[in-house]
């Protein structure tokens, strides 16, 4: 006995397969979305972390070299050495830093600092002012991150 099938069923059929497909598909994406973005945001902080250190560490060894002879290098071009702007982040941002100093105006730190993946600066101006030895180990505000560096290491 052969059965008749509806070209009409057959089709709607068709579709509904389509539309559990798109579904489930869908539903694979909304789990491992998150997972993938999560983890990318982590290698960024890492890299980021990793990157304020050198940057941190570079820029006291020129400076701790810059002081001891009383000028910067001549291929610098520097407004204000003491604190400003240095390569960028992983979110495409210019990392910041400054120079900490003591009351009589010597360097004691070098601070670097990201604004993070939302891109806002979370650590107050006046806490970035501050020698991290008088409030023990410095720690950022939000999703700020960066690294303080003494010039007594």
């Amino acid at each position: 006995m052969s059965e008749n099938i509806n070209p009409e069923q057959n089709k709607a059929f068709r579709t509904v397969d389509f539309f559990t497909v798109v579904a489930a598909v869908v539903a694979v994406f909304s789990v491992i979305a998150p997972i993938l973005k999560n983890h990318a945001e982590s290698e960024s902080r890492i890299v980021a972390s990793r990157e304020s250190q050198e940057l941190a560490k570079d820029i006291k060894e020129r400076l701790f070299d810059t002081v001891s002879v009383g000028r910067f290098p001549a291929s610098e071009k520097v407004a204000n050495p003491y604190e400003g702007i240095i390569g960028k982040d992983p979110w495409g941002e210019s990392y910041k830093y400054k120079v900490i100093r003591n009351a009589y105006g010597q360097p004691t730190h070098v601070l670097v600092l990201s604004k993070g993946p939302n891109l806002i600066l979370d650590t107050g101006s006046s806490r970035l002012l501050t020698p991290p030895e008088s409030r023990g180990e410095f720690e950022f505000d939000g999703d700020d991150l960066g690294y303080v560096v003494s010039f007594n290491q």
